[in-house]
């Protein structure tokens, strides 16, 4: 501490202004930055970015609490149509004391085209050499991508090597380090992958893309933050086409147990799925993950995923082939190096066959004489009171046991 005050580096209460922040200090509210651009297709006749600064003072957390100005600083595309305006934020930083990079991004100028059609924006901070697109024919919201870049000749059409939404989604879903899109996706921007994809519904080869690049490593796309309806549309999806199942299924069935992130988008994506052989394929990866998956990051949700799934189709089938049963069995009888138990125990008492039937009362023989929950309960008051390891839950699984038996 005594050499970063020597310094001048740490000043506990000071709120002084470095030259990033006075830069900003310096700068209104909200600018347009460059040309509006109209456009006579489409749904949005108009478009431009506006640059917001603000700044609030606050004290920051550590050892040492010191108040501190912290800067924002957000780019955003204003759309207007005949339906009214819209804003799609493009960049923004989380707060700051004032950097170099939020007083360029403050400072930048834009250059907008719209695609003759009207189904996406070009954006460029170069003046043209270099663009960007934000897809308009997106449900939801739109597909920015910063990545992709689009470049035009002498000021001619950066569409020309994008021609529409569909080969910007492939160029996304392309193996890590392919040069059309090197950088991994961002999680908004699977999103809207998804929810483009999901509204083409007779293209298999999108939908297939789309299946391979979730368990795909490297690629970013994580199922369990994605929102509801774009990830509902891909579950459709993969229940409808059995050339995108037969994907995540395959991802599944060739896991050694030891996978995270693939292992649970394969496993979400195939949750509305009521057939065999995807009951099968989830509960033989949820068994082989059992002692390998400790310590992993994301390994206790992706059990859970797993066992929410198989339990899922178990619900709804009513029925499993002697493999998924032996599994489930003895899953439970040693759940103590497994997440999801009380998944598994839904799935048995949902199968009702006798093997599954004793070894739902054996758990039960264990339970005390604490407060029994309801059953039985749907999933959704279910899984909450399903947590993370190492945290207790709100009925022991014993109790549940007990529950479902009706004892």
């Amino acid at each position: 501490m005594a050499a970063f005050l020597a310094a001048g580096l740490f000043v506990p209460g000071c709120t002084c202004t470095g030259a990033s922040g006075k830069a900003l200090k310096g700068m209104p509210e909200v600018r347009r930055a460059g040309a509006e651009v109209t456009c006579g297709s489409g749904p949005w006749r108009s478009a431009a970015v506006d640059i917001g600064v603000s700044h609030e003072t606050k004290v920051s957390g550590g050892r040492v609490p010191a108040p501190g100005t912290y800067w924002y600083v957000a780019q955003t595309v204003v759309l207007r149509g005949p339906g009214g305006e819209r804003k799609f934020v493009l960049w923004k930083n989380g707060g700051t004391l004032g950097y170099a990079e939020d007083v360029a991004r403050a400072q930048a100028e834009f250059t907008l085209k719209f695609a003759a059609d009207g189904h996406a924006l070009a954006i460029s901070e170069d003046r043209g050499a270099t663009w960007r697109c934000l897809a308009l024919d997106v449900p939801g919201e739109p597909l920015w991508c910063p990545h992709v870049v689009l470049r035009a000749e002498s000021g001619g059409d950066p569409f020309a090597a994008q021609p529409d939404t569909r080969a910007l989604v492939l160029a996304m879903c392309a193996a890590p380090g392919a040069p059309a899109h090197a950088e991994p996706a961002e999680a908004r921007e699977w999103a809207a992958a998804a929810a483009f994809a999901a509204a083409r519904p007779d293209d298999v080869e999108l939908h297939k893309a789309v299946a391979r690049a979730a368990i795909l490593p490297g690629r970013g796309f994580l199922a369990t933050v994605m929102p509801d309806p774009p990830l509902a549309g891909l579950r459709a999806i993969a229940r409808a086409e059995a050339p995108v199942g037969d994907v995540l299924r395959a991802a599944l069935a060739a896991s050694d147990g030891t996978w995270t992130r693939e292992s649970l988008n394969a496993a979400s994506l195939l949750e509305d799925c009521d057939d065999e052989e995807t009951q099968s394929a989830v509960a033989g990866a949820l068994a082989r993950s059992v002692g390998k998956l400790r310590g992993m990051e994301g390994a206790d949700l992706c059990q859970l995923t797993l066992a929410r799934v198989v339990a899922r189709i178990t619900e709804k089938r009513r029925a499993a082939p002697p493999a998924v049963e032996e599994a489930l069995v003895c899953l439970l009888e040693g759940a103590g190096d497994l997440q999801g138990e009380l998944y598994v125990l839904r799935g048995l008492v949902a199968l009702d066959s006798e093997r599954a039937r004793a070894a739902v009362a054996a758990l039960a023989a264990k339970a005390g004489d604490g407060e029994r929950p309801p059953w039985p309960a749907s999933f959704d008051e279910y899984v909450l009171n399903v947590t993370v390891r190492n945290m207790p839950l709100r009925y022991e699984p014993a109790l549940w046991a007990k529950a479902a038996l009706g004892r």
